[in-house]
């Protein structure tokens, strides 16, 4: 199973399908794919943030971003975060870059659905069930959850998140689940049929994926 035919049956054979299975190869080009997408979107966040608009002060932003500038100060650590607060605020509402997040939130969406659907495919590939699957759907909608945030109201959203012990511990927990599902699905399925179907997609004597 190659590139395309992988991201065109995640994406639009199976696209909120969970039942059968769906092979090693499927899921991981699939994860390549949304890699790739990801790195797009960078370039993207980049391209908005440099086409900016008449608001935009350069030299502002070279002073806040100055660290001579809280050098004198009673409380440097309190003035280089307000520093950064003023910065982040200038860059949001004098550049593109809200256009970006609302981006980001339309393609997160789209992607909602049939990610979780080759995780569940994947697990059941491995004669796991629906279930298994649970921990990946929570912390998709945490994620998804965030980028709303960030989409309606940027500016206190990304001073909040950075000022949130509790959303902080929530995304290392994040992080370590997707960890988890990554080395759990470097496994190959079962080559036989399995209770969730058969398996069409990897042969027996040649395993390539």
């Amino acid at each position: 199973m190659n590139f395309v035919e992988s991201v065109k049956s995640v994406l639009f054979e199976n696209y909120a399908k969970f039942k059968g299975r769906a092979p090693r190869a499927e899921f991981w080009y699939y994860v390549l794919f949304t890699i790739l997408l990801g790195i797009s979107l960078v370039v993207l966040f980049f391209l908005f943030i440099f086409s900016v608009g008449e608001g935009f002060n350069p030299d502002y932003v070279e002073k806040l971003l100055n660290p001579d500038r809280c050098a004198n100060v009673a409380n440097p650590v309190a003035c280089v975060e307000q520093g950064n607060r003023l910065f982040l605020t200038h860059i949001i509402e004098e550049t593109n870059a809200a256009n970006y997040l609302v981006i980001s939130l339309v393609v997160s969406v789209v992607l909602f659905l049939p990610s979780f659907s080759v995780v569940v495919r994947r697990s059941q590939d491995l004669d796991r069930s629906f279930y298994y699957a649970l921990p990946f759907l929570v912390n998709s909608i945490f994620n998804l959850y965030l980028s709303v945030l960030l989409a309606l109201d940027p500016v206190p959203t990304f001073i909040w998140l950075a000022d949130n012990s509790q959303i902080e511990t929530l995304s290392g927990i994040s992080t370590i689940v997707t960890i988890i599902y990554a080395l759990w699905f470097l496994q190959p399925g079962q080559y036989d049929p399995n209770r969730f179907g058969p398996n069409k997609l990897e042969e027996k004597d040649a395993d390539t994926y």
